[in-house]
């Protein structure tokens, strides 16, 4: 029997692609390599699958992924010493993050005023280097634009600079992109866009990306609904660390024959992540161009990867 997601009290179901997507019995998945498994019941693998689809419709969020304090920026001083050092230097993310501490009364009080003079500093730096083609700048001035931050808040403008930075193959930018189609923020909402950007950010090997894609394969949301790929995505996010890759790869594993986990762990083990963005003048060090740690090999068994 067949169950259709009807508009609700969620406003995101408003999603065209949501209100017609369909699921149905566990036992009945059209992916490959589905079974249906003795130690999980239907009803628990129907809750799941629901959930990853409201995951990507925005109804819900992820709570392993919620935001914490400068989750935005991926480099700068994450102290308050660390700022003030790079405030005399007249560094945007010191500049801003400065301006987020003042906001929020971390490390000092809260002080509104004091904050946004320090965003309006930060957005003029990162504009004239945005305007300059600097990717990261491009991405995080979006960033300001999308919280209102020394700047009008403005989220077709935002998404501009995201775009930007994401044409220019910045990861982080890719996945913000993802994001703002997926939740249809500063531009149309369009599920199959925003699969294609979440893709960008993934075969560069950023474990987000990795995640949000295998989100999207694991529930059929802008890409064929297939968990050998799913599985494949979150193997290679949960062997970066990734914790909610880490579950949903073990709910795969429940309800996949052997023979498409094996599969899946072949395609994870063969992954060769492209090059990937390094701004202008970086240095090696243990972060790749994505800003993640350089990734762990992901095992000869693809499973149980720490």
């Amino acid at each position: 029997m067949k169950k259709e997601f009807r508009k609700g009290t969620c406003p995101n179901l408003e999603c065209s692609s949501l209100r017609t997507a369909r699921f149905t019995r566990p036992s009945r998945y059209p992916s490959p390599g589905v079974r249906r498994c003795a130690s999980v019941s239907p009803s628990r693998l129907m809750l799941s699958h629901l959930l990853a689809v409201l995951l990507l419709a925005g109804c819900v969020h992820p709570q392993v992924n919620a935001p914490i304090p400068f989750h935005t920026f991926e480099t700068g001083p994450r102290s308050i010493e660390e700022m003030h050092a790079c405030l005399e230097k007249g560094d945007p993310v010191a500049q801003y993050r400065f301006g987020q501490c003042c906001l929020n009364g971390w490390g000092m009080p809260k002080d509104p005023v004091a904050a946004e003079r320090w965003f309006r500093k930060a957005a003029a730096s990162l504009r004239a280097a945005a305007e300059r083609g600097d990717a990261q700048a491009q991405d995080n001035l979006g960033i300001m634009y999308n919280n209102g931050f020394g700047v009008p808040k403005d989220a077709c403008e935002a998404a501009k600079w995201c775009r930007k930075a994401a044409e220019q193959g910045y990861p982080a930018a890719q996945i913000r992109l993802g994001n703002k189609y997926r939740f249809g923020d500063g531009v149309p909402r369009d599920a199959a866009e925003a699969a294609i950007w979440y893709r960008k950010a993934a075969e560069q090997g950023d474990r987000y990306g990795q995640e949000r894609i295998g989100w999207a394969y694991y529930a059929g949301v802008g890409v064929e609904l297939d968990f050998v790929e799913a599985y494949k995505w979150m193997n290679l996010a949960a062997a970066q660390g990734d914790l909610a890759a880490k579950e949903v790869r073990q709910s795969l594993e429940q309800s996949m024959s052997s023979a498409h986990v094996a599969q899946a762990q072949r395609l994870s083990r063969e992954f060769k992540p492209m090059s990937c963005y390094q701004p202008p003048g970086a240095s090696p060090s243990k972060l790749d161009g994505c800003g993640n740690e350089k990734p762990t090999h992901v095992s000869s068994a693809g499973t149980n990867v720490n």
